[in-house]
């Protein structure tokens, strides 16, 4: 576990994964095409027998910022974004899924939004104007907008897609929040609404969810 930041780190990029190796070389070489400050990049998995992981020890001849770590908390992505957090040591964290269904063309904008204010946490939005989802699943695209316009009417919290985990955190909002959450991945509406709740600023920008 980290205990303080890393001066010469600027990003942690947090990716979840679970056999993701047919995916996870297209995604970490497109980290590295879109992320442009120093960065780290920590995959945590849940068990040893993980595809990805013969596939990232390949890409650590490549890519020395890159390394594996073992989920500590709870199996699934909630246990693995907070393992991935905790072994964080940049002052700003980002989490992306490893299956290419974000946008990492983003990341620039997003960081310029928390670096030079006025974000503390930036939220990309399928339901934002601006926003799209393309998913064919029906009740995974109206049940995540519906939780988000729901929070949003009732709570004004500041984004409509609190359930979408492609978020960007400053560390200092994480290092304050006590987080539980082992299911699924419920930890990042957890972070969003005790961030809310603490008066932290949450900035929404569109994006394209694939």
């Amino acid at each position: 576990i980290r205990d303080s930041y890393n001066p010469v780190l600027e990003l942690s990029v947090v990716v979840p994964i679970h056999n993701e190796s047919m995916n996870i070389v297209r995604t970490i070489q497109e980290l590295h095409d879109n992320v442009h400050v120093t960065h780290e990049i920590i995959c945590v998995y849940d068990c040893d027998e993980d595809n990805t992981i013969p596939v990232i020890q390949e890409l650590r001849t490549t890519y020395d910022n890159l390394r594996s770590v073992k989920n500590i908390i709870a199996a699934g992505p909630s246990g693995a974004i907070r393992t991935g957090i905790l072994q964080s040591s940049a002052p700003y964290v980002l989490v992306v899924m490893a299956d290419l269904c974000d946008d990492f063309s983003q990341i620039s904008t997003m960081l310029s939004l928390v670096c030079k204010g006025p974000a503390d946490i930036v939220s990309p939005s399928r339901y934002c104007k601006g926003g799209e989802q393309r998913l064919d699943n029906a009740a995974k695209a109206w049940l995540p907008r519906a939780a988000g316009l729901l929070l949003k009417f009732f709570c004004n919290i500041g984004t409509l897609d609190p359930t979408n985990s492609y978020k960007l955190y400053s560390k200092r909002v994480l290092d304050e929040l006590r987080l539980s959450s082992t299911v699924s991945f419920s930890v990042t509406l957890e972070i969003v609404a005790k961030a809310h709740c603490l008066g932290y600023r949450i900035v929404e920008v569109p994006t394209v969810w694939k």
